[in-house]
């Protein structure tokens, strides 16, 4: 039996922004997981322990047909085909298996009723459970080559169950772990790809755009995350900002610009371990990100980012959501422990939920 662990996300900088050719964004692995455990069996039984989901499957070729159809399974379905698909392309004999899920990022609970809370558990879970099956047919994703395999893996399993190409950044977390600067790889070259080519030839080809750069944080910073207490719909949230997009692409891509601009300069800070800059830097990126909603006419740092951020400003820090926004969570950033505490105090009496992680500096692991 083998386990396989992967971290959920958090973005730092660089939201909307990362979206577009060649900008930047800034994300961090924390140590919140998906936990995927496999080992070869008669038949295939899946186990998805956090949506109490337990079914028996049939394999026909390398597609996956489940006993009992829910919506839940999709991106368990698709990592499964890909893994398989990617494992027969390599000649090996493809085997049956028991696959269980669990993990610790998909939910918190408030007052009795669970919510989304955005650290990009769906990601985290397609990589654990590709990564479980490479392992099971002996297939490594210990190095960095074979990190880099299993990422365009998942990005490809992603696609799939959503219909739609994603940025890739929650990905990069789950499988690289610590700190990256990632840039997008290009969508429309992949999707061309995924029309003309087998999947071996397309996981190892060079991607048009993609850059995964580790950075490392200062040791003095503390990152303080909370829940905002109401989640967000990603898809409603892009479908509106693309609106924008299309109504006033000139103003939308000088605030993207200016968006992409102050990543590049926290990017700088960090590396110059300047806690001063990262402070501006940060709520620079925040003032940008509220420019973006304000002009769209959409919703993306709600009442509460912005009490939560006002916090952190309070205290020595600077805040802002994290993700997509309209919900959620919200990340701050302080350079004491002092500060910290105050932080996740205020934003506690305040009605808002602080979450205890940190960064994980693994990504992708066998147990």
């Amino acid at each position: 039996m083998t386990i396989i662990s992967a971290p959920g996300k958090l973005m730092l900088s660089g939201e909307w922004s990362v979206l577009e050719k060649g900008n930047p964004c800034i994300v961090l692995a924390i140590d919140k997981k998906v936990f995927a455990e496999i080992k070869e069996a008669k038949e295939i039984k899946i186990n998805l322990k956090d949506f109490g989901i337990k079914t028996n499957a049939e394999l026909i070729g390398v597609k996956v047909k489940f006993e009992k159809e829910n919506e839940k399974l999709l991106f368990t379905k698709h990592a499964i085909e890909t893994a398989l698909n990617f494992i027969q392309a390599k000649g090996l004999r493809v085997k049956k298996f028991e696959l269980n899920t669990w993990g610790e990022i998909s939910q918190v609970d408030v007052k009795g009723e669970k919510y989304k809370i955005g650290f990009g558990s769906s990601a985290a879970a397609v990589v654990a459970i590709i990564g479980a099956i490479l392992k099971l047919h002996n297939v490594s994703i210990e190095t960095e080559q074979a990190k880099m395999k299993l990422f365009k893996l998942a990005i490809i399993a992603h696609y799939k169950a959503q219909g739609k190409i994603g940025s890739g950044f929650d990905v990069c977390a789950s499988v690289f772990g610590g700190a990256s600067v990632y840039k997008r790889f290009d969508g429309a070259f992949l999707e061309k790809e995924l029309k003309t080519k087998p999947i071996g030839e397309i996981v190892n080809a060079e991607w048009p755009g993609l850059e995964i750069k580790k950075i490392k944080i200062p040791k003095e910073m503390e990152i303080c995350v909370g829940f905002s207490g109401k989640s967000a719909s990603t898809t409603e949230l892009v479908k509106n900002v693309h609106e924008f997009k299309e109504q006033k692409p000139k103003k939308y891509s000088e605030i993207i610009n200016s968006i992409a601009k102050s990543t590049e300069q926290l990017i700088w800070a960090l590396e110059k371990n300047d806690d001063e800059k990262i402070i501006r830097d940060i709520e620079e990126n925040r003032k940008l990100l509220r420019v973006l909603g304000e002009e769209s006419k959409v919703e993306l740092e709600t009442k509460a980012h912005s009490l939560m951020a006002q916090i952190a400003r309070s205290n020595n820090g600077a805040g802002k959501f994290s993700g997509a926004g309209g919900g959620d969570s919200s990340i701050a950033v302080c350079f004491s422990k002092e500060s910290k505490k105050a932080i996740e105090e205020n934003w506690k009496l305040n009605g808002f939920y602080p979450i205890e992680t940190k960064i994980s500096e693994n990504g992708v692991r066998v147990e």
